[in-house]
């Protein structure tokens, strides 16, 4: 009995540090596969940072292509990106997607600081140092670091790199 349990246990944080291993590795290939020379950036001033974008140029993924709306302090930036793109603030990403991977952090922790994303049907708002992601219905979920991975339908929510909870959602 003692050795199930102890198996049990052993799995479960087995399979939580292979969650937090693929979250690690989700952000470094967003980071590194933008390069100079397949990548175009934008920035948005702010009051308290700037605002960067950084996606893959359209050359590359013609027909990849999609509409994002950001919401910086009351000023709302709609951009064209590629297929993968990265949105830093003060150099930290918040935000990105690789192939069918979301990714978003919540780093902003002063003053109230006010950043929404929209990106498909889900909006990101950024407040404090945590993210909310709604849909036309309701609040999803909230966290501090949230993976959507598209292929499964589901939000992953990590706190520390620790995988804390997993949400489906209907497409």
């Amino acid at each position: 009995m003692k050795i199930r349990l102890f198996l049990t246990i052993l799995l479960t944080f087995a399979a939580m540090n292979i969650y937090a291993q693929e979250s690690t590795e989700i952000v470094a290939k967003m980071i590194g596969g933008l390069r100079a020379d397949n990548s175009k950036s934008i920035t948005i001033p702010g009051k308290k940072g700037a605002i960067r974008i950084y996606f893959e140029s359209l050359k590359t993924t013609p027909y990849a292509s999609e509409l994002i709306h950001i919401d910086y302090n009351d000023k709302v930036s709609p951009f064209q990106a590629g297929s993968n793109f990265v949105i830093t603030q003060d150099d930290k990403l918040i935000f990105g997607r690789y192939d069918d991977k979301i990714y978003a952090r919540g780093y902003i922790d002063k003053n109230n600081e006010y950043v929404s994303i929209k990106h498909n049907n889900y909006v990101y708002e950024y407040s404090r140092d945590n993210i909310k992601i709604y849909d036309s219905k309701e609040q999803i979920l909230t966290g501090k670091e949230i993976i959507y991975d598209k292929n499964k339908s589901s939000f992953m929510v990590y706190d520390k790199n620790k995988l804390l909870k997993t949400k489906a959602v209907g497409n």
